[in-house]
């Protein structure tokens, strides 16, 4: 499989990105050279590999759910440089 420039803008137009034709080959390399170490792979020998569809053959290791008590407000509060009506005051950071 050889990544082309077309697929480079569609992939660079899906992530809304923009390249200029020079750095569009030179991304189309980079991509194909990583495929180029992908493809070695399939010369490994997976004959004695087990197949694994999932991994619900692992157990999930969680903490139990136990019940605490929660900060007390004061101690919530203490380090943060705003606050209005028990929530934190922040700069916006959205124009418009």
């Amino acid at each position: 499989m050889k990544i082309t420039d077309q697929e480079v803008m569609r992939i660079a137009g899906l992530a809304r990105l923009r390249f200029s034709p020079d750095e569009r080959v030179e991304l189309a390399l980079q991509l194909n050279h990583i495929l180029k170490h992908f493809e070695s792979l399939t010369e490994l020998d997976t004959a004695e590999v087990e197949l694994l569809m999932h991994d619900a053959q692992s157990a999930a290791v969680l903490r139990p759910d136990d019940v605490r008590p929660c900060l007390a407000r004061d101690t919530v509060f203490c380090n943060a440089p705003e606050q209005e009506k028990n929530l934190f005051k922040v700069p916006k950071i959205i124009k418009g």
